[in-house]
């Protein structure tokens, strides 16, 4: 039994990882075949959720999380993708990066 209910799961899998995810509480990533779970902290696009909710704006953006691969370590990390412009910052795809090894999320920064 999860903590929380499920609102996105992530679409498809990595070597048989699953991403679970709810706007407002922490995220879990599981392998359903070994057991393995992990559960990691709110990014900043939950955290932006979640000012908006306390303001009574219940309106949720459009995002995505799902994995992205670090081709050099041979890990996966999961990754949000959203729109920043619906919480009046920059117009642009804002893809947030969370690494295991740190326990922390980063921005992605695209290339210019």
């Amino acid at each position: 039994m999860l903590p929380f209910p499920i609102i996105e799961v992530c679409h498809g899998s990595c070597d048989g990882l699953l991403c679970l995810a709810y706007f407002f509480t922490p995220n879990f990533v599981i392998n359903p075949l070994t057991g393995w779970h992990q559960s990691f902290p709110l990014s900043r696009f939950q955290q932006l959720c979640l000012e908006c909710f306390d303001k009574g704006d219940y309106s949720i953006c459009i995002a995505k999380i799902g994995f992205g691969k670090d081709k050099l370590r041979g890990t996966y990390k999961p990754v949000w993708l959203y729109n920043s412009s619906e919480f009046g910052l920059d117009n642009v795809t804002t893809c947030e990066v969370f690494d295991f090894g740190t326990n922390a999320w980063r921005y992605l920064l695209p290339a210019g």
